[in-house]
C-alpha cells in the first residue's frame, strides 16, 4: 500500500468537477456516494466462510511471528505501511463518485 499510495492525492468531489470543467467538458453531472469503512469491513467479514476466516487467522499469526522474531521483516513491514496522512486522506473521502460530462 505504501508504494502504491506514496504519491496518491485524494481529491474532494468539487476538485474532480473542476478537473472535468478545465478539460473542456460541459453539462457535468456528479453523483457521490460515501461508504462506511466499518460497515464495509463487517459486510466482507459476513461473506467469509469458516475456512476463509481460518486462513486469515493463520496469515496474521505468521505475520506477527515474523514481525516479533525478525528485524529485517519489521523493517520491511514498516516500509509497506502508508503514512498516517495518506490513510487519513483516504478515509476522509472514502466512497466513490460518478462524473459524467459531454465534450
Amino acid at each position: 500500500m505504501s508504494r502504491s499510495m506514496a504519491n496518491a492525492i485524494f481529491l474532494p468531489p468539487d476538485a474532480w468537477r473542476q478537473l472535468l470543467e478545465t478539460s473542456g467538458l460541459r453539462d457535468i453531472v456528479v453523483r457521490t456516494y460515501t461508504l462506511s469503512a466499518l460497515s464495509q469491513w463487517i459486510s466482507e467479514m459476513r461473506g467469509f466462510g469458516l475456512a476463509d476466516f481460518s486462513e486469515r487467522l493463520r496469515a496474521w499469526r505468521t505475520f506477527l511471528s515474523l514481525f516479533i522474531k525478525s528485524t529485517g521483516f519489521r523493517k520491511y513491514a514498516r516500509q509497506l505501511t502508508p503514512s498516517r496522512k495518506a490513510i487519513g486522506d483516504m478515509f476522509e473521502y472514502f466512497g466513490y463518485g460518478l462524473y459524467v460530462g459531454s465534450k
